[in-house]
């Protein structure tokens, strides 16, 4: 799963979050520096906007050395409140997510290839970094979605595709538009009780990912790592070789944000053999830095 790279302007974002922190910790550059292991003159350049924090090992210790999580290190700023589009957005969403809670989606009832097809084209959106067209689509793709589950039809098919939506998207926009983590929770974890409910292997580790990350992202290492080790790995196939290979490196991830960076070097190595394998270099890398962003 590819999410796009940062731009010049978050980049400069990130690195004046770090300044903020080390300045209101009291912390010389140098002394950041030479507990996160780096030279004087990198994280300069880092909080100058100069570089970018890519690497998990400097994400997690500068995090350690500003005493702050990963996820608070280089998660974006909420976008601000004259954002209207983003907040209304924002703020739809999560009563499509209360609408399905009480058993009232309130969309429409389209044809499953329909259905199929803006699932596809949303998620592309979200690969391309289009988020103002994410935003104009995605409340009532999730509403038209769900009342279209409840009429009992093509059921299987329907959850995949309710799976994908808010592992894939609605997570990854929420984060995007900086809503409250716990609308993001909100979302994987409605994905997970469909999952649970297809009862197939992949779509429940789809749904498990997105679980994991969203815990791992937002400091709650015991209970994503417990999720993570109860999920059942799906055969590598061409289809499911990516998720394999994220679910994997989330082990690596776990490891590295528990101080245990031996113990990640066998999954991520793992991980990047199948990336390779399967024509996804660069996917493991990338993944760390939006799973910590998000």
């Amino acid at each position: 799963m590819k999410w796009c790279s940062m731009d010049h302007e978050e980049l400069r974002t990130i690195g004046r979050r770090i300044r903020l922190i080390r300045k209101a910790r009291r912390k010389p550059l140098v002394v950041v520096a030479g507990l996160a292991g780096m030279s004087k003159s990198k994280l300069d350049r880092i909080e100058r906007g100069e570089i970018a924090l890519d690497k998990l090992s400097d994400i997690v210790a500068l995090a350690d050395a500003l005493e702050v999580s990963p996820g608070d290190l280089v998660r974006l700023p909420v976008p601000a409140p004259a954002n209207g589009h983003t907040d209304s957005t924002a703020e739809t969403v999560a009563h499509a997510l209360d609408a399905i809670e009480v058993e009232e989606p309130g969309g429409l009832v389209l044809p499953v290839a329909v259905l199929r097809d803006q699932v596809a084209r949303i998620v592309a959106q979200v690969r391309a970094c289009r988020f103002a067209e994410v935003a104009t689509e995605l409340p009532g793709l999730i509403s038209n979605l769900h009342t279209t589950l409840d009429t009992g039809a093509e059921h299987a098919e329907l959850i995949d595709l309710a799976v994908r939506l808010h592992v894939q998207v609605t997570r990854r926009w929420l984060a995007y538009a900086g809503a409250q983590t716990h609308l993001q929770r909100r979302a994987v974890f409605l994905a997970r009780r469909l999952a649970r409910e297809r009862d197939d292997v992949t779509t429940l580790a789809v749904a498990n990912y997105g679980v994991v990350d969203v815990l791992l992202a937002g400091g709650a290492f015991r209970r994503g790592r417990a999720v993570l080790e109860s999920t059942t790995l799906p055969p590598v196939t061409a289809d499911t070789a990516r998720l394999v290979a994220l679910l994997t490196s989330e082990h690596a991830a776990a490891a590295a944000l528990d101080g245990r960076f031996g113990d990640a070097v066998a999954p991520m190595d793992a991980a990047a053999e199948l990336a390779e394998r399967f024509g996804a270099t660069g996917t493991i890398e990338m993944r760390f830095s939006s799973a910590l962003a998000a």
